[in-house]
């Protein structure tokens, strides 16, 4: 039947046509209002949501990948004999934002394309372009050693943090399973006006911040012991006296 006439019947509905007709006339009846009239065409105005929500797909690769291959947005540094390019890239290859000394407004403000200076403007200038795309939590996968052999490296990696970048890129959220011993509480249920704003003494802010919306900044080698309860305990102590 449905074979021979597939327009006898509404398979959206479930139902034969002569049903859905029915109804559709009832509805027109009933109601004076206008059918909802939709776009058929959808765009996503802010693509980086879920990132922002920690729920987003990440990659995870293997574990013994060096570098890792799980994060979202990464940080790039090269030199070259005669420039300095630095460049933000998602996981699927395009480049988010990226700023060089090779660009005409940036090269007539230097002194020079590549000495120190150089480096540390051009993170300057990426950390706001971030700042503009609404990125400010990055992956960054240099050493403590490339960082102390690399002037140039080092002063980059600092106008990051200054201009209000972290180079250390939140974990993705998974829901608890039961038998865990600490669950991470839903980045969906916490709200900023629940962080508090009076963290117990030697606790900075942005840390509180950090705890209370499950990441693991805290205690980057052991993420899982990090004692959030404890801090917690601290802050209900201090209300109480």
């Amino acid at each position: 039947k449905f074979l021979v006439f597939p327009n006898m019947y509404n398979f959206s509905l479930g139902l034969p046509m002569h049903y859905y007709r029915s109804f559709n006339n009832l509805r027109r009846i009933t109601s004076s209002a206008k059918p909802p009239e939709f776009d058929r065409q959808f765009v996503n105005r802010n693509p980086r949501n879920l990132e922002k929500l920690r729920i987003a797909q990440k990659p995870r690769g293997y574990q013994l990948d060096t570098p890792t291959k799980e994060y979202w947005n990464k940080i790039f540094f090269q030199q070259s004999a005669r420039h300095i390019t630095a460049w933000v890239e998602h996981f699927t290859g395009y480049k988010v934002a990226s700023a060089s000394t090779s660009e005409w407004c940036i090269k007539k403000q230097l002194y020079s394309t590549k000495d120190v200076t150089a480096a540390l403007n051009i993170g300057r200038i990426l950390a706001l372009r971030c700042q503009y795309f609404g990125l400010t939590e990055l992956h960054s996968c240099f050493s403590e050693k490339e960082r102390e052999k690399s002037l140039k490296l080092h002063k980059f990696l600092c106008a990051l943090e200054e201009g209000g970048i972290d180079i250390v890129e939140p974990e993705r959220f998974y829901p608890p399973h039961p038998l865990d011993h600490i669950k991470h509480p839903n980045p969906l249920e916490v709200l900023e006006e629940n962080v508090p704003d009076n963290p117990p003494a030697g606790v900075n802010q942005k840390d509180v911040s950090y705890v209370f919306r499950g990441f693991t900044r805290l205690n980057p080698k052991h993420p899982r012991v990090f004692p959030r309860t404890r801090l917690i305990d601290q802050m209900s102590v201090k209300d109480e006296k």
